[in-house]
Protein backbone atom coordinates (compact mmCIF):
# COMPACT_ATOMS: atom_id res chain seq x y z
CA UNK A 1 0.00 0.00 0.00
CA UNK A 2 1.42 3.33 -0.51
CA UNK A 3 0.41 5.83 1.85
CA UNK A 4 0.31 10.19 1.32
CA UNK A 5 0.91 11.81 4.66
CA UNK A 6 -0.60 15.01 5.27
CA UNK A 7 0.42 16.94 8.54
CA UNK A 8 -0.60 20.08 10.54
CA UNK A 9 2.53 21.57 11.24
CA UNK A 10 1.15 24.38 13.54
CA UNK A 11 -0.07 21.73 15.69
CA UNK A 12 2.79 20.67 18.61
CA UNK A 13 4.50 17.66 18.84
CA UNK A 14 3.14 16.51 15.56
CA UNK A 15 6.36 16.10 14.24
CA UNK A 16 7.76 13.38 16.25
CA UNK A 17 4.21 11.76 15.91
CA UNK A 18 4.38 12.00 12.19
CA UNK A 19 7.83 10.00 12.53
CA UNK A 20 6.21 7.38 14.96
CA UNK A 21 3.59 7.01 12.62
CA UNK A 22 5.74 6.63 9.27
CA UNK A 23 8.21 4.28 10.94
CA UNK A 24 4.66 1.86 11.99
CA UNK A 25 3.23 2.28 8.21
CA UNK A 26 6.94 1.42 6.90
CA UNK A 27 7.35 -1.80 9.32
CA UNK A 28 3.97 -3.11 8.27
CA UNK A 29 5.51 -2.87 4.24
CA UNK A 30 3.53 0.49 3.34
CA UNK A 31 5.07 3.25 1.58
CA UNK A 32 4.89 6.38 2.68
CA UNK A 33 5.00 9.71 0.72
CA UNK A 34 5.30 13.27 2.09
CA UNK A 35 5.64 16.58 0.42
CA UNK A 36 9.34 17.77 -0.34
CA UNK A 37 9.62 20.57 2.60
CA UNK A 38 8.40 18.03 5.28
CA UNK A 39 10.36 17.77 7.98
CA UNK A 40 13.60 15.71 7.69
CA UNK A 41 12.83 12.98 10.32
CA UNK A 42 10.00 11.80 8.49
CA UNK A 43 12.42 10.71 5.51
CA UNK A 44 14.61 9.48 8.25
CA UNK A 45 11.95 7.17 9.56
CA UNK A 46 11.42 5.91 6.39
CA UNK A 47 9.04 8.20 4.31
CA UNK A 48 9.82 9.54 0.68
CA UNK A 49 9.81 13.10 -0.46
CA UNK A 50 7.60 13.69 -3.78
CA UNK A 51 6.23 16.71 -5.74
CA UNK A 52 2.13 16.85 -3.88
CA UNK A 53 0.27 15.89 -7.60
CA UNK A 54 2.50 13.10 -8.28
CA UNK A 55 1.82 11.70 -4.54
CA UNK A 56 -1.93 12.39 -4.78
CA UNK A 57 -1.60 10.42 -8.16
CA UNK A 58 0.27 7.25 -6.76
CA UNK A 59 -0.90 6.90 -3.57
CA UNK A 60 -3.31 4.43 -2.07
CA UNK A 61 -4.77 6.03 0.27
CA UNK A 62 -4.66 10.03 1.51
CA UNK A 63 -3.21 9.98 5.70
CA UNK A 64 -4.12 13.18 7.30
CA UNK A 65 -2.49 13.83 10.80
CA UNK A 66 -4.45 17.19 12.22
CA UNK A 67 -7.75 18.05 13.14
CA UNK A 68 -10.80 18.30 11.14
CA UNK A 69 -9.52 21.66 9.70
CA UNK A 70 -6.52 19.91 8.24
CA UNK A 71 -8.54 16.71 7.14
CA UNK A 72 -11.25 19.03 5.28
CA UNK A 73 -8.19 20.88 3.34
CA UNK A 74 -6.85 17.16 2.48
CA UNK A 75 -10.13 16.28 1.64
CA UNK A 76 -10.61 18.62 -1.08
CA UNK A 77 -6.88 17.84 -2.69
CA UNK A 78 -7.98 13.73 -2.44
CA UNK A 79 -11.44 14.47 -4.15
CA UNK A 80 -9.64 15.73 -7.24
CA UNK A 81 -7.59 12.28 -7.86
CA UNK A 82 -10.48 10.31 -6.13
CA UNK A 83 -8.13 8.99 -3.11
CA UNK A 84 -9.95 7.89 -0.05
CA UNK A 85 -9.02 9.67 3.19
CA UNK A 86 -7.49 8.26 6.48
CA UNK A 87 -7.76 11.12 8.68
CA UNK A 88 -5.57 10.62 12.44
CA UNK A 89 -7.46 13.34 15.00
CA UNK A 90 -4.87 15.22 16.62
CA UNK A 91 -7.15 18.34 17.42
CA UNK A 92 -9.95 18.76 19.38
CA UNK A 93 -13.08 16.80 18.27
CA UNK A 94 -12.53 15.10 15.04
CA UNK A 95 -15.54 14.02 13.75
CA UNK A 96 -13.91 13.75 10.24
CA UNK A 97 -10.71 11.69 11.65
CA UNK A 98 -11.03 7.59 11.36
CA UNK A 99 -8.90 7.09 14.47
CA UNK A 100 -7.13 8.51 17.28
CA UNK A 101 -3.43 9.07 17.13
CA UNK A 102 -3.29 6.54 20.27
CA UNK A 103 -5.07 3.56 18.59
CA UNK A 104 -2.16 2.06 16.40
CA UNK A 105 -4.25 -0.69 16.01
CA UNK A 106 -5.99 1.42 12.89
CA UNK A 107 -3.10 1.67 11.51
CA UNK A 108 -2.32 -2.50 11.06
CA UNK A 109 -5.93 -2.13 9.89
CA UNK A 110 -5.62 0.34 7.02
CA UNK A 111 -2.59 -1.23 5.77
CA UNK A 112 -4.17 -4.94 5.58
CA UNK A 113 -6.94 -3.18 3.73
CA UNK A 114 -10.17 -3.96 6.90
CA UNK A 115 -11.65 -1.20 6.18
CA UNK A 116 -14.53 0.21 4.02
CA UNK A 117 -15.13 3.77 1.83
CA UNK A 118 -17.42 5.93 3.31
CA UNK A 119 -19.22 8.24 0.85
CA UNK A 120 -19.89 11.82 1.47
CA UNK A 121 -21.53 14.16 -0.38
CA UNK A 122 -20.93 17.97 -1.11
CA UNK A 123 -22.33 21.29 -1.96
CA UNK A 124 -21.20 23.52 -5.10
CA UNK A 125 -22.03 27.10 -4.25
CA UNK A 126 -21.96 29.44 -7.28
CA UNK A 127 -22.08 33.59 -6.68
CA UNK A 128 -19.26 35.08 -8.50
CA UNK A 129 -17.12 31.83 -8.44
CA UNK A 130 -17.88 28.30 -7.71
CA UNK A 131 -16.92 26.89 -4.54
CA UNK A 132 -17.33 23.25 -3.44
CA UNK A 133 -17.94 22.02 0.53
CA UNK A 134 -17.52 18.79 2.01
CA UNK A 135 -19.10 20.34 5.61
CA UNK A 136 -20.86 23.65 4.95
CA UNK A 137 -21.21 26.75 2.91
CA UNK A 138 -22.21 30.11 5.62
CA UNK A 139 -23.30 33.41 4.42
CA UNK A 140 -21.82 36.11 7.06
CA UNK A 141 -22.25 39.55 8.02
CA UNK A 142 -19.28 40.85 7.69
CA UNK A 143 -18.99 43.61 9.96
CA UNK A 144 -19.98 43.44 13.98
CA UNK A 145 -22.30 46.31 14.37
CA UNK A 146 -24.89 45.06 11.70
CA UNK A 147 -27.08 42.64 10.43
CA UNK A 148 -28.06 41.09 7.47
CA UNK A 149 -31.36 40.47 5.31
CA UNK A 150 -31.67 37.03 4.10
CA UNK A 151 -33.93 35.57 1.89
CA UNK A 152 -33.83 31.75 1.36
CA UNK A 153 -35.74 30.12 -1.81
CA UNK A 154 -36.21 26.49 -2.89
CA UNK A 155 -36.67 25.40 -6.37
CA UNK A 156 -37.13 29.37 -7.20
CA UNK A 157 -40.41 29.77 -4.03
CA UNK A 158 -39.38 31.84 -1.00
CA UNK A 159 -39.41 29.52 1.98
CA UNK A 160 -38.24 31.79 4.66
CA UNK A 161 -36.41 35.22 5.74
CA UNK A 162 -34.93 36.89 8.41
CA UNK A 163 -32.82 39.46 9.87
CA UNK A 164 -29.70 38.17 11.75
CA UNK A 165 -26.17 37.51 11.55
CA UNK A 166 -26.15 35.28 9.11
CA UNK A 167 -27.13 31.13 7.53
CA UNK A 168 -25.43 27.85 7.64
CA UNK A 169 -26.27 25.57 4.99
CA UNK A 170 -24.70 22.20 5.80
CA UNK A 171 -24.45 18.48 4.27
CA UNK A 172 -25.12 15.71 6.67
CA UNK A 173 -21.19 15.10 7.41
CA UNK A 174 -21.37 19.43 8.05
CA UNK A 175 -24.19 18.83 10.26
CA UNK A 176 -22.18 18.00 13.54
CA UNK A 177 -20.11 21.42 12.92
CA UNK A 178 -21.19 25.38 12.81
CA UNK A 179 -24.70 24.02 11.77
CA UNK A 180 -25.47 21.98 15.30
CA UNK A 181 -23.94 25.52 17.24
CA UNK A 182 -26.83 27.30 15.47
CA UNK A 183 -29.45 24.82 16.20
CA UNK A 184 -29.42 22.69 13.24
CA UNK A 185 -30.31 18.74 13.73
CA UNK A 186 -27.78 15.98 13.35
CA UNK A 187 -28.33 14.13 9.72
CA UNK A 188 -27.12 10.62 9.32
CA UNK A 189 -25.11 10.59 6.29
CA UNK A 190 -26.51 7.81 4.56
CA UNK A 191 -29.45 10.84 4.25
CA UNK A 192 -28.92 12.86 1.47
CA UNK A 193 -30.11 16.49 2.37
CA UNK A 194 -29.35 19.82 3.35
CA UNK A 195 -29.82 21.35 6.34
CA UNK A 196 -30.51 25.10 6.40
CA UNK A 197 -29.78 26.88 9.71
CA UNK A 198 -29.89 30.71 10.89
CA UNK A 199 -27.35 32.21 12.85
CA UNK A 200 -29.04 34.13 15.75
CA UNK A 201 -31.95 35.20 14.16
CA UNK A 202 -33.96 38.27 15.46
CA UNK A 203 -37.48 38.62 15.81
CA UNK A 204 -39.76 36.01 14.78
CA UNK A 205 -38.29 32.02 16.06
CA UNK A 206 -36.89 30.22 12.15
CA UNK A 207 -36.54 26.82 12.84
CA UNK A 208 -33.79 25.58 10.84
CA UNK A 209 -35.17 23.53 7.91
CA UNK A 210 -33.84 20.32 5.58
CA UNK A 211 -34.09 20.18 1.90
CA UNK A 212 -33.95 17.06 -0.44
CA UNK A 213 -30.38 16.97 -1.92
CA UNK A 214 -32.66 17.01 -5.56
CA UNK A 215 -33.52 20.65 -4.10
CA UNK A 216 -31.66 23.94 -5.92
CA UNK A 217 -30.94 26.63 -2.98
CA UNK A 218 -30.72 30.02 -3.01
CA UNK A 219 -29.98 32.78 -0.54
CA UNK A 220 -30.12 36.36 -1.53
CA UNK A 221 -28.53 38.68 0.67
CA UNK A 222 -29.63 42.51 1.78
CA UNK A 223 -27.21 44.35 4.21
CA UNK A 224 -26.89 47.86 5.58
CA UNK A 225 -26.48 50.34 2.37
CA UNK A 226 -22.39 50.43 1.37
CA UNK A 227 -22.09 46.79 3.91
CA UNK A 228 -21.17 43.85 3.24
CA UNK A 229 -21.69 40.00 3.78
CA UNK A 230 -19.40 37.46 3.03
CA UNK A 231 -19.76 33.22 1.49
CA UNK A 232 -17.50 31.01 3.25
CA UNK A 233 -17.03 27.69 2.33
CA UNK A 234 -15.73 24.86 5.03
CA UNK A 235 -14.08 27.96 6.95
CA UNK A 236 -11.39 28.57 3.93
CA UNK A 237 -12.83 29.81 0.71
CA UNK A 238 -14.43 33.14 1.46
CA UNK A 239 -15.57 35.78 -1.02
CA UNK A 240 -17.56 39.34 -0.10
CA UNK A 241 -20.85 39.90 -0.91
CA UNK A 242 -22.81 42.77 -1.93
CA UNK A 243 -26.22 43.95 -0.79
CA UNK A 244 -28.84 42.30 -3.20
CA UNK A 245 -26.19 39.32 -4.35
CA UNK A 246 -27.37 35.77 -4.69
CA UNK A 247 -25.36 32.66 -3.86
CA UNK A 248 -26.96 29.20 -5.44
CA UNK A 249 -26.52 26.21 -3.49
CA UNK A 250 -26.67 22.15 -4.75
CA UNK A 251 -25.66 19.25 -3.71
CA UNK A 252 -22.08 18.79 -5.72
CA UNK A 253 -21.44 16.15 -8.34
CA UNK A 254 -17.92 15.18 -6.47
CA UNK A 255 -18.14 13.01 -2.85
CA UNK A 256 -15.61 12.91 -0.96
CA UNK A 257 -14.17 9.13 0.05
CA UNK A 258 -12.92 8.52 3.85
CA UNK A 259 -12.00 5.64 5.63
CA UNK A 260 -14.46 3.80 7.29
CA UNK A 261 -13.23 0.96 10.13
CA UNK A 262 -17.49 1.28 11.54
CA UNK A 263 -20.71 0.21 9.87
CA UNK A 264 -21.53 3.82 11.31
CA UNK A 265 -18.47 5.68 11.30
CA UNK A 266 -20.63 9.18 12.18
CA UNK A 267 -22.92 7.60 14.88
CA UNK A 268 -19.60 6.09 16.52
CA UNK A 269 -17.81 9.32 16.26
CA UNK A 270 -21.14 11.00 17.96
CA UNK A 271 -20.72 8.65 20.71
CA UNK A 272 -17.38 8.85 21.45
CA UNK A 273 -16.78 12.52 21.06
CA UNK A 274 -20.25 14.57 21.01
CA UNK A 275 -21.82 13.08 23.78
CA UNK A 276 -18.37 13.04 26.30
CA UNK A 277 -17.28 16.28 25.82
Amino acid sequence: MIVYLILNMRKEAVADAAADIVQQLCAMGAQVLVEPKAPFALMRAGARAIEEHKALAQCDVVAVLGGDGTILHAAHQAMAYDKPVFGINFGRMGFLASAEYEEAEMLRRLVYRQWKTDRRDTLCALADEEFLALNDVVVLKKDAGQTIELEICCDGIAVQAYRGDGVVLATPTGSTGYSLSAGGPILDTQIRGIVVAPICAHGTPSPPMVFSAERRLSVQVKVPEAGQAVLCCDGAQKQLLHSGQTVNIVCGKKQAALVSFYEAQQLHAIEKKLKGR
